[in-house]
């Protein structure tokens, strides 16, 4: 299986740009399966005649990120699909996938430039804080939630949160935009929530109090990934 052929050890804690790192080694591995593949299941006139176990591979492999890390893309399962349809609806699934990491890419290169939204930054000695209280509510939420489910959940939001965090420059609408998940998330799966609230009002106060705002690039200093009319989709939730 060509799940077997990557490394996933080493997967960045951001659930985007772990998807990122996945589909490219995945697609790597893809393709050489399906030159094997090919070469040992062409008939005598030169027609493709195997049973695209690599693509059933990827698609598998795809969804099992996406259930595991709880990505929400709308792709339907098309595994057991019979091979006299698979190719086509193989070729939809791949292009919904490569769209939706050419999204995450661009927003990550956008947050990373500044290009959307006002970037902030924070001394080191204020984001060493915010990992100690993130560090707490971790132990919290592993001492006051049973439910494994529910406190994976939690988990995935703080790494998606600290990730922000890591950056050395992040936005406005990133950072607040997981912190709110954060809170939301907490909110609905942990019932002991006040210990945890008081955690979160700490650091929403560093956030506030101690983020510095840093001045845009001018235009003429920063060539545009996608022409102006476009830029406010990109902010968007993948419409699909």
């Amino acid at each position: 299986m060509i799940i077997d052929e990557i490394d996933v050890s080493d997967l960045p804690t951001n659930v985007e740009e772990s998807f990122i790192a996945f589909e490219k080694r995945l697609r790597e591995a893809l393709e050489d399966a399906q030159r094997r593949d090919q070469s040992d299941w062409v008939d005598q006139d030169g027609h493709y005649v195997g049973s695209f176990l690599p693509e059933r591979y990827y698609v598998s492999s795809i969804l099992a990120f996406l259930d595991e890390t709880r990505l929400e893309l709308d792709v339907v399962d098309i595994s057991q699909v019979a091979d006299s349809d698979f190719k086509s609806q193989f070729s939809q699934f791949f292009n919904r996938i490569n769209y939706a990491k050419t999204r995450f890419l661009l927003r990550k290169q956008q947050s990373a430039s500044g290009a959307s939204g006002t970037p902030l930054t924070f001394e080191p000695k204020y984001r060493e804080e915010i990992y100690k209280l993130l560090g707490t509510i971790r132990k919290i939420v592993n001492q006051e939630v049973d439910d494994e489910a529910k406190k994976e959940k939690i988990f995935n939001k703080i790494a998606s949160l600290q990730s922000e965090i890591d950056h050395k420059k992040t936005t406005v609408d990133n950072l607040f935009g997981r912190m709110i998940d954060l809170s939301q998330t907490i909110g609905e799966c942990a019932e002991n929530v006040e210990p945890l609230i008081d955690k979160l009002e700490r650091i929403k106060k560093i956030f506030w109090d101690r983020s510095q705002k840093m001045d845009l690039l001018s235009k003429s200093d920063r060539p545009k990934l996608l022409p102006s009319d476009n830029e406010e989709a990109l902010s968007d939730e993948i419409p699909f």
